[in-house]
Parts: C-alpha cells; structure tokens; sequence
C-alpha cells in the first residue's frame, strides 16, 4: 500500500508540475494516473496500522486527483446526484444533455 501511495503522490506532483507550466492534457492525464494510483491504494488499506485514518487520507487524495481530472476534461465532467430510494447517488457527467437537470447540482 505505501508503494502505491507514494507513487501516487508522485504522479500528483507531476500533474502539478504540468498544470503550472500551462501543459493542460498531460496535466489531466497524470490527474487520472494519479487517482488509479490511490484507488489502488486503498484497496490494500485493511494492512496498515490505522486503516480508518488511511483511509480517509487516501481517498480525500484520490478523490481531489479526480476532480481535477474531471474539471479539464473536455467538456468538463460535473457531479450530478442520481435519485434513489431515500438517498441520492453521486456520479460524475461528462455528458451534460444526458443528465436530467433534476439531478444536476
């Protein structure tokens, strides 16, 4: 779990990196590699000395990756909620005119 999380952390950095020098593909992409990387990363949580905080840690990680990613995509995805039975689903759109508006947010 640490490998992937670090690995995580430097493709983070990378996508970063990326961003600040304008080069907006490559930036996604490192984006999305990112986030895989810490979602593979939780998968192996349950080993770790405090799996809820790691956890929390981790996933906040993989979610902000993303969001980044879904923020330049093109066009950009954007969190609808899906009705269901008592609760809401969340899910992110890429494809806007598919998304009633009663579930966008």
């Amino acid at each position: 779990m640490s490998t992937w999380a670090a690995l995580s952390g430097t493709v983070r950095a990378q996508a970063g990196k990326c961003a600040a020098e304008g080069r907006a593909v490559s930036a996604r992409d490192a984006f999305l590699r990112a986030a895989g990387y810490f979602g593979t990363a939780l998968v192996a949580v349950d080993g770790c000395a405090d799996p809820e905080a790691r956890l929390g840690e981790l996933f906040t990680e993989h979610r902000d990756c993303f969001d980044h990613f879904a923020a330049a995509w093109d066009p950009p995805a954007e969190r609808v909620a899906i009705p269901t039975k008592g609760s809401r689903c969340r899910a992110t759109s890429s494809a806007r005119r598919a998304v009633p508006e009663r579930c966008r947010r």
